[in-house]
Parts: structure tokens; C-alpha cells; sequence
């Protein structure tokens, strides 16, 4: 499950991501389900609109719900829900999403979510996780967080610290 906006920053990233995993594990019983919300004030596209910008631009054929908050009182059940189970990604409080692009990998078989992604999850790690979670049910151990966009530098040899 995510949630989506048509004008935020990561959109080109994550939708281009969730398209080409759901085609490579959609045969295996992977879905994706997107719910487009105005919580963070970047969705100005409105029902079927909705799925029509997702599939001529991104070629996205997953279901594409109508656009609903995702955060506080008004939020959808399913995000009231996922906010009880796991609290807010990327670290905020516990009533929803952070912000765009949340995404919660549910294990299909118990109902429960197994892992919440912020915004800049690349798409190799949520593949990852899905294969796992499709193969033998389980979902590898997180890797330690690395800032989006940078790498970890190597270490320079002892022999090249100055001291």
C-alpha cells in the first residue's frame, strides 16, 4: 500500500519504482494499491484523472483508489490502521504517513505489515523485501540506514590518516 500525490518531488521515482515491481512480481500474487491523498498539499488530480496520469505516464495498472486524506481524524480506515500497526514512517509521530510515497509491505497470508518505507526507498531494497516475503514468507533484516542520493565512503587505510 502507498500513498500517492501526482506533484511531489519523488513521484517520477516511486512511481516508475512501484510500476516495474509490481510487473515483475504481480504473477506471483504481489499487488500494489495506491491511495492518492491531498495530505501534504501536492495531489490537485481528482478521480479518474487519477488513473489515467498513472498509466499513460508511468504505465501503472495497479488499483488506484480515490484520493482521500491519509493523516489525523479524517483520514482512511486503512490508514488509521496501518498507523496503529507501525506509526509514521520515517521517524514522525504515530498517525500516519510522513509524507508521499509511504509504502507498507503486507504479508498477504496474516494481514500484518511486515515493513514501512518512507519516500526515498530505492527500488532495490522494496524488491528485496517483496521476493523474500514472496519465496519463504520472510522479509530480510532492514539494512542500516544510508541518507537518500549518497553512498558510504570506504574508510581510508590507516597508513593514509594524517595525524
Amino acid at each position: 500500500m502507498v500513498n500517492t500525490a501526482s506533484a511531489c518531488g519523488y513521484t517520477q521515482t516511486n512511481m516508475d519504482s512501484l510500476a516495474a515491481v509490481r510487473k515483475k512480481y504481480a504473477p506471483y500474487g504481489f499487488e500494489v494499491l495506491a491511495f492518492p491523498s491531498d495530505s501534504f498539499k501536492q495531489e490537485p488530480l481528482s478521480g479518474a484523472d487519477l488513473g489515467t496520469w498513472a498509466r499513460d505516464k508511468f504505465g501503472a495498472d495497479f488499483p488506484i483508489f480515490e484520493k482521500a486524506p491519509v493523516v489525523g481524524e479524517g483520514a482512511q480506515p486503512v490508514f488509521q490502521f496501518l498507523a496503529r500497526g507501525v506509526g509514521r514512517v520515517e521517524g514522525r509521530a504515530a498517525d500516519g504517513p510522513g509524507w508521499n510515497f509511504a509504502k507498507y509491505l503486507i504479508d498477504p497470508r496474516s494481514g500484518e505489515v511486515v515493513r514501512a518505507y518512507g519516500s526515498t526507498m530505492r527500488q532495490r531494497g522494496l524488491e528485496r523485501d517483496v521476493y523474500g516475503l514472496l519465496t519463504d514468507g520472510k522479509v530480510p533484516p532492514a539494512p542500516a540506514p544510508v541518507p537518500f542520493g549518497n553512498k558510504p565512503r570506504a574508510r581510508p587505510a590507516a597508513a593514509q590518516v594524517r595525524r
